[in-house]
């Protein structure tokens, strides 16, 4: 890297095989390494098998966090890598497999990228360890964890209860709003009864008036029904006298002639 000279270890798939073919064309040889197989592990050796050193991933990073960060982002990193390789023609990523992938890096849950969401992750065992639960082995830095956890517990109780607390005054302005909608919906329906009852009550004074005038009732009943005096015994009284004198009155007058 950097112009520096060195050896490198590169891993390819059989499917990826066509990129030694292309790195020989700008003069950079590579020769395959062997690699011992499971069956090829002898007794007393070191297991250094794909399987056990997947296992010893995984041991590691359920009880190291810093352990399980570091595979996380490698993950993050290689998957983001092989996207934009420039040879997208020999690395495509939709033809990678990203199951063995997380599981050879000791992976415990497969991280939350939508590259990971849009493929069907197979031959991937999650761990029955929560993640969150992983402590750092270094003292100093689990403590800032949980500090830092601690903050972001406190943050986001106080962002739900403003949260909520800005809900609750939508809630009592939209029910103020409501409740004078409908005040102001029962005085108009009000107004509306009022007009309908003077209405009613014209038409009932008109009726009156036209019985009036074609003599079927009385001037007494009119006014009763009218409400221009109280239908009870003393205007009863004061009408009877009345008719009285009105009776007298219309008596002829017969004259004696001597």
């Amino acid at each position: 890297r950097m112009g520096r000279s060195g050896n490198s270890v590169v891993y390819l798939l059989p499917k990826e095989e066509p990129y030694v073919e292309f790195l020989a064309r700008r003069q950079v040889k590579l020769s395959e390494a062997e690699l011992a197989s499971d069956a090829e592990v002898a007794d007393g050796e070191a297991d250094t098998s794909t399987s056990a050193m997947c296992a010893r991933f995984r041991g590691l990073a359920e009880t190291d966090r810093d352990v399980m960060e570091k595979g996380a982002r490698a993950f993050v990193s290689f998957i983001r890598g092989y996207k934009e390789h420039h040879c997208n023609f020999i690395f495509t990523l939709s033809d990678l497999d990203l199951g063995p992938l997380a599981t050879g890096l000791g992976l415990l849950r497969m991280p939350a990228m939508k590259e990971v969401k849009k493929s069907r992750v197979a031959d991937f065992q999650p761990s029955a360890i929560d993640p969150d639960t992983v402590r750092f082995k270094e003292k100093g830095r689990e403590k800032q964890r949980q500090r830092a956890m601690r903050d972001k517990a406190a943050k986001e109780a106080s962002e739900l209860e403003s949260k909520q607390l800005k809900q609750k005054e939508r809630r009592e302005e939209s029910n103020s709003k409501k409740e004078q909608q409908e005040r102001q919906q029962t005085a108009f329906k009000r107004r509306k009864q009022q007009e309908r009852d003077d209405y009613d009550e014209l038409e009932s004074e008109y009726r009156m008036l036209k019985k009036l005038k074609k003599g079927q009732i009385s001037e007494f009943d009119f006014d009763v029904a009218t409400g221009l005096i109280e239908d009870d015994a003393t205007a009863t009284g004061t009408h009877d006298k009345k008719n009285k004198q009105q009776k007298q009155k219309k008596k002829p007058k017969f004259q004696m002639q001597k």
